[in-house]
């Protein structure tokens, strides 16, 4: 009797095919092709056109920067202070983005550089999976196009400098080497990279499990060795990484975001709303042109994970881990758009995956179409995602407002405008509030002490974009400092980074005492 083996991709390919549909298939496919290129077209262009800009596409763009730089000092992780309260992440981006740093120079560009890279990594990783599962080059694209159209309801987050489109990449790319794995050897190498990957953002631990039980399952030897050096190697790193920060890191990497408040409204609206009605073109088109689908030559379609150690299991499985994953960040509160880019690579997987098992040619051209028009739809925020020349000037006038402010500034929503202005810079606003809304851990004690303190006592003037974040600040800020009045010239929307919370610094505080120096108007709220 011959030796069961597993199906590979060679065995899913149609030889030939019946008339009819099938053979109407070539023209569909060419269409679908041309349709998942115009979104990875968009999103190239845009990037390349933000990459050089000189401040902010988004919020928390300048803290990554400021935070990333400690790097070099060695102070990553630490006691918390305006000078520096660390984010509560691993320390993945901020190495490669410093490692970037040191032959581009400090700035916004080196990590851009880092998640434009990154970002065209996730393209093709998702490419080579549904290909390798499907045995269809158009899938792979098809499933790279789905992802590249969901670049404007992710935030415009897959090329700005922060942590999201780098360990997306390393978990795509840990899943690639997981279904590569056929020796010890192998599946080491593969619980690496997703060691990597989980050193880069929380989050990924979820595909890895996920990924790595599959290969235990799947190929016992090589999968427990995968899945033991994962585990080993990650156990290895959290100590050492607490010994090194005289034990703050857990303080910031494991403690901070699981004590945050659920956020009840997305435990629905992340699968109705941000899977279901942002990405409704794509999947209604996918839904009726799967209608009727027709089998292929090898007969009907097999079940919906494939056949026992196909690659086809190990999307699909990566596909929930990644939806999981984009879920549980989404519902803990600070869960912005960028949180769901797990999510619509595993939405992406699982469209790729579909129309690779379809024999229909209605299904190609109704996704092609359902693609042109979610790239219609999001093509006007694509284009207002690109910096005007407008925004470049009132980011001029902003830093030279910001340089000729006395003394030491405190400017939390924006620290690197700090750096351009040739001040020191400080701590986000993002990692204060994570901190102080934190678990309890002696970080958030040792900041709520000094907030209520002496926080600002070497200070001479706070910037806020908005005025309720005086209140986290404690009644020294209203006994030593005075509001300057509203006289602002700040033209509405521009200079106001394109993702993330809108906001420009707007309102100021000077130590009591202190003359007000000449032309602050872009600091500050217009009349």
């Amino acid at each position: 009797m011959a030796a069961a083996r597993d199906v590979t991709a060679s065995d899913l390919v149609p030889t030939q095919g019946p008339p009819g549909p099938l053979a109407r298939r070539p023209r569909a496919d060419r269409w679908l092709v041309a349709a998942a290129v115009l979104p990875v077209a968009g999103y190239l262009v845009a990037a390349v056109a933000r990459i050089g800009y000189p401040y902010e596409l988004e919020w928390m763009e300048g803290g990554s920067v400021e935070w990333a730089r400690h790097v070099t000092t060695g102070d990553l992780y630490g006691p918390p202070s305006l000078e520096n309260t660390p984010w509560a992440y691993p320390p993945g981006f901020p190495a490669v983005s410093a490692l970037v740093a040191s032959v581009t120079g400090w700035g916004f560009l080196p990590l851009r550089l880092v998640s434009v890279v990154a970002s065209l990594v996730v393209l093709a990783a998702l490419a080579a999976l549904v290909t390798q599962a499907t045995g269809r080059r158009v899938a792979g694209v098809a499933a790279a196009g789905v992802y590249a159209v969901t670049y404007v309801p992710s935030g415009l987050a897959a090329d700005v400098g922060r942590v999201d489109s780098l360990v997306l990449a390393l978990t795509l790319l840990g899943v690639v080497a997981v279904a590569r794995a056929r020796t010890p050897a192998a599946g080491l190498v593969a619980a690496m990279v997703l060691v990597a990957a989980t050193a880069t953002k929380q989050t990924a631990v979820v595909v890895a499990v996920v990924a790595l039980c599959w290969l235990a399952v799947r190929r016992r030897r090589v999968g427990f060795v995968a899945l033991a050096s994962y585990a080993v190697l990650l156990a290895l790193g959290l100590l050492a990484a607490q010994a090194w920060t005289g034990g703050w890191f857990v303080d910031y990497v494991v403690l901070l975001l699981p004590g945050h408040e659920l956020a009840g409204r997305y435990v629905l609206a992340y699968w109705v709303l941000d899977l279901g009605l942002l990405l409704g073109p794509t999947l209604l088109a996918l839904w009726w042109g799967g209608r009727g689908r027709v089998p292929g030559p090898h007969g009907p379609p097999t079940p919906w994970l494939g056949t026992r150690g196909s690659a086809g299991e190990l999307l699909c499985c990566a596909a929930g881990g990644l939806l999981l994953a984009g879920w549980l960040g989404r519902v803990h509160e600070g869960g912005a758009a960028n949180t769901l880019m797990p999510g619509y690579a595993g939405v992406a997987l699982l469209v790729g995956w579909t129309v690779g098992r379809s024999a229909s040619a209605r299904l190609g051209t109704a996704l092609a179409a359902g693609l042109v028009v979610q790239t219609l739809v999001f093509g006007p925020a694509l284009v207002r995602a690109v910096p005007a020349e407008a925004d470049h000037r009132a980011g001029a006038e902003v830093i030279a407002a910001v340089s000729r402010l006395p003394g030491r500034v405190v400017l939390l929503d924006h620290p690197h405008y700090l750096t351009l202005a040739g001040k020191p810079a400080g701590a986000h606003l993002v990692a204060v509030s994570d901190l102080q809304r934190g678990a309890d851990s002696r970080a958030r004690h040792s900041l709520q002490l000094q907030l209520a303190t002496s926080a600002l006592a070497s200070v001479d003037a706070v910037v806020l974009d908005r005025a309720v974040d005086a209140q986290r600040f404690g009644p020294e800020l209203d006994r030593d400092f005075v509001r300057l009045p509203t006289a602002g010239t700040a033209t509405p929307g521009v200079f106001d980074p394109p993702g993330g919370i809108s906001g420009r610094p707007s309102v100021v505080y000077l130590r009591r005492g202190i003359p007000t120096p000449a032309d602050l108007a872009p600091l500050l709220e217009p009349r």
